[in-house]
Parts: C-alpha cells; sequence; structure tokens
C-alpha cells in the first residue's frame, strides 16, 4: 500500500473508518431488550489499519481473562505491550492463571487517587456467579443494601493509584489502545483531567450499572462522555450520549482521539 499516493491513501483511511463506525452499531448484539454487548472484532478491522506497529495495550478491569489474548491472536500486539489491571482480590489470581506466557499484571485499582481502596466482598463461594465484578463493589452502603447487611461481605484493601501515576510508574508514553471496565473505582479515572488523556489513541469503555444511586450513575456517566470530546476525543461507535438519561443497563463507547493513528 505504500506505493499509492498519499491522497488516496487517507481517502481509504476515512472510508474505513465510517465503515467501521457504522458497522460497529449494526454488530451490537441484542441480549435482553435494550441491553448490548459490543462484536469486537468488528472494532479490529479498523485497528488493523491504524494501530502502529509494536502498540501498548492496557485493559484496567481485566476480569479473570480480559481481552488481550484476542488483541495479541488478531492484531498482533505483543504480550510484554499487554498490562492488565484487576483491582478484585477474588479476580486477579484467576487472571494471572488465564493469561501466563509474558502478559504483565497488576494487583491495582485505578481511580482517583494514590490511597488504599477498599472492596467489598460478598462471601457466599456457592453461587453461580462468584467470583464475579458482581458480588464486590467499593461502596460500602451498597455492599449492605446489595448483599443483605454486614455480616455477608468482607473488607479487602487493595492499592489504588491514578492512571497518571501508573502510566509514569511503567514508562508508558502512549497508549494505543485503552479498554476499560467501570464498574466501581474506574468511575473516577474519567471524571477528572490528568495528563494521560493526551496519552491515549483509542479507547474502548463500558459503563457498568450497579454503582452509586440512580442519580449518581447518570450524571458521572454524562460528565464522563463529554469530557471525552472536551479532551479531543471523537465517537466512532457504540452508546449514544441519548442513551444514558434512562439506561438500566451497561453502556459501552468506542472513542479516538482526533489526530491519532499511523500515518501514511
Amino acid at each position: 500500500m505504500s506505493g499509492l499516493p498519499k491522497a488516496m491513501i487517507l481517502t481509504m483511511k476515512h472510508a474505513l473508518k465510517a465503515y467501521v463506525a457504522k458497522t460497529f452499531n449494526l454488530y451490537m448484539k441484542p441480549i435482553v431488550h435494550t441491553r448490548y454487548m459490543a462484536d469486537h472484532s468488528v472494532v479490529t478491522r479498523l485497528l488493523r489499519f491504524i494501530l502502529p506497529a509494536n502498540p501498548v495495550y492496557v485493559e484496567i478491569g481485566a476480569g479473570i481473562q480480559g481481552s488481550a489474548p484476542t488483541f495479541h491472536r488478531e492484531l498482533g500486539i505483543p504480550k510484554e505491550n499487554c498490562y492488565l489491571i484487576e483491582a478484585c482480590p477474588n479476580n486477579f489470581p484467576l487472571l494471572v492463571n488465564n493469561t501466563l506466557g509474558g502478559y504483565r499484571h497488576f494487583h491495582l485499582a485505578i481511580t482517583d487517587k494514590n490511597a488504599e481502596v477498599p472492596f467489598y466482598i460478598y462471601m457466599d463461594k456457592t453461587r453461580s456467579d462468584y467470583p464475579s465484578s458482581k458480588l464486590n463493589t467499593v461502596d460500602r452502603d451498597y455492599a449492605i443494601a446489595r448483599f443483605g447487611g454486614e455480616k455477608n461481605f468482607h473488607e479487602v484493601i487493595v492499592r489504588g493509584v491514578t492512571f497518571d501515576s501508573f502510566l509514569d510508574e511503567q514508562g508508558i508514553k502512549t497508549v494505543d489502545l485503552l479498554m476499560v471496565n467501570c464498574e466501581g473505582a474506574e468511575y473516577y479515572i474519567f471524571d477528572r483531567d490528568g495528563a494521560f488523556w493526551s496519552k491515549l489513541g483509542f479507547v474502548m469503555i463500558t459503563l457498568h450499572i450497579g454503582w452509586g444511586t440512580a442519580d449518581t450513575l447518570r450524571e458521572t456517566r454524562y460528565r464522563i462522555f463529554d469530557r471525552f470530546l472536551s479532551n479531543g476525543f471523537e465517537l466512532i461507535g457504540g452508546h449514544e450520549r441519548a442513551d444514558i438519561e434512562d439506561s438500566d443497563h451497561n453502556l459501552e463507547y468506542f472513542f479516538q482521539r482526533k489526530g491519532y493513528g499511523r500515518t501514511p
């Protein structure tokens, strides 16, 4: 492709980007009524063309496996360039066990300050969804209400750092692809200013339910969405801003920082 005129390559990139933005939404799979899950295979059509060689991938809230193996396989992202972060004490050992062979693992809570973060974990190991992230929270009042009182959960302290601090500690200058599952402490990451905004390329972010009150969750989602736009990002695909108002489900957004991408 390097032999093609630059103008033609730019036109092709624009057309592909528009195509992916459209198909990303077409491939949003209905689960229950207005609940959706994005087909990440569509996203890779754009990323294969725009990501630089040896891109850096960071996943915050990687759960018990994360998406790194998929992006390593589909995009060729080196395992040593994949930074997998999981705060839940139950999930982290499973994450390490499920992503062996070179991936970087961090038992941290990325949040709005460098301080310890308490996790409240439901203790019923007989549940079929144990140790799902649905069974832990950083909100004590929510834990009391959700888990039926203090006798049904225990507190675990996890190290918390800001995203800027994490990037500085690891010497990361650019995060080409960031994936975030906002389920608790992660909501505070993007509800603030920071140097990290200018270091991001693509961001896939899922704003989960089950955090704070309905009003607080709605207001925070609006602020996060608007912060992406005010920090120079454009929405490539996923839900719309208007979906925030009455949503009782998870919301997925796919952003790209304007001007980011491999140049012909």
